[in-house]
């Protein structure tokens, strides 16, 4: 008579809430919109189970790495299937853009000294760094739209970023 297959293990409760803190950890403010962190947690504990007879774990480390990049796993692909807004918005948390009148008058200031920073530049830097920083253009389109060549406009790019990191750290007013 066959042996009658081994009953699931029951989930240590530490595991568990070890599982969900990595899991909200991981989980940004965009990916926390539309998974739980509980339901992340049953799905590592299922994959555990289902690999049990495949992986032996030498020590408790080695099982909560295993259980960690499965975790990692499961968010990455989570991730890739609601796409790169997703992902955004998990890295960048709605706490961290709230408006405050001392958090606005900052920027401006920034943006100032920012503007004044770039104006320091020759015309053919300040094209040069918009195209690629605020156009996001690749240096082959920064290339052909100013007649350089690709070379050429890498090394205008990376030269007036460091022109413009000497005249910020020169410049008291523009502190970090």
């Amino acid at each position: 008579m066959p042996n009658p297959p081994e009953s699931p293990r029951r989930p240590d409760p530490l595991e568990c809430s070890w599982i969900q803190r990595q899991a909200r950890r991981l989980l940004g403010g965009g990916l926390r919109r539309h998974l739980e962190s509980t339901d992340l947690v049953n799905e590592v504990l299922l994959r555990e189970e289902q690999a049990r007879d495949r992986v032996r774990f030498v020590n408790r480390r080695a099982r909560r790495g295993w259980l960690l990049r499965v975790l990692h796993n499961l968010i990455a692909s989570e991730a890739r299937r609601r796409g790169p807004m997703a992902w955004e918005d998990s890295v960048s948390s709605s706490a961290a853009r709230i408006e405050t009148p001392s958090r606005i008058a900052q920027e401006n200031e920034e943006g100032r000294n920012a503007r004044r920073l770039l104006d320091a530049l020759s015309e053919r830097d300040r094209a040069v760094v918009h195209l690629r920083v605020v156009e996001n253009e690749t240096f082959i389109r920064i290339a052909e739209r100013l007649g350089l060549s690709e070379g050429n406009a890498r090394v205008i790019f990376h030269r007036s970023l460091q022109a413009l990191r000497r005249s910020a750290d020169a410049d008291p007013a523009t502190e970090r």
